[in-house]
């Protein structure tokens, strides 16, 4: 099985990473949080939709996949500032390779004991469904990739299998990976 390797883009403007990203050829990702548009409201942050303007930066790159932001969204907003219907509305908006689905991620510094990993396993299963569903009435479920969650593989398990659906492109994202030990009974290896 070959493994492909996209870079993580931090924004879409002109840069160094996004230049080289371009003259290479590799495939890119970048975050929804990164297209997020913001304003100052009574001092508060307040989101208020997409720069979509960003994404004719995008031109010149070989593919563009989207992630959903969940793990930012979690630990800086304690949840998603937009809706399901926001998030979708981008994924519509340019033809980017895949969209990964919302998801409720479990990483230990916001999830401490197993009611909250399994209470976000189920909002996971749900916003995927949600998601899903609103990926094929805007005709882009083609483009769509399932995430799942969990702290055990079984719970990864589980997670795919109570989605209720096979994924569209057949392939899935499997979240809460970047912050976990290799090692161990429920390590990346695991």
């Amino acid at each position: 099985m070959a493994i492909e390797m996209l870079v993580g883009l931090p924004h879409l403007r002109d840069s160094a990473i996004v230049r080289k990203t371009k003259t290479i050829g590799a495939p890119a990702l970048i975050s929804a949080n990164a297209l997020s548009h913001w304003r100052r409201n009574r001092g508060e942050r307040e989101w208020i939709g997409w720069r979509m303007r960003d994404l004719q930066a995008a031109d010149g790159l070989r593919d563009l996949a989207l992630d959903s932001a969940g793990f930012v969204a979690m630990a800086r907003y304690r949840g998603f500032p937009w809706s399901i219907r926001d998030y979708l509305e981008l994924a519509a908006a340019y033809p980017f390779r895949w969209f990964a689905s919302m998801d409720y991620c479990v990483e230990s510094e916001l999830v401490r004991d197993r009611d909250g990993v399994l209470d976000r396993i189920s909002r996971t299963i749900r916003v995927n469904r949600d998601c899903h569903r609103g990926a094929r009435d805007l005709d882009i479920v083609h483009r769509f990739m399932p995430v799942i969650q969990g702290r055990a593989p079984t719970d990864y398990e589980g997670c795919f299998e109570r989605l209720g659906f096979a994924p569209p492109m057949g392939i899935v994202g499997v979240g809460s990976m970047c912050r976990r030990s290799v090692g161990g009974p429920d390590g990346v290896m695991a």
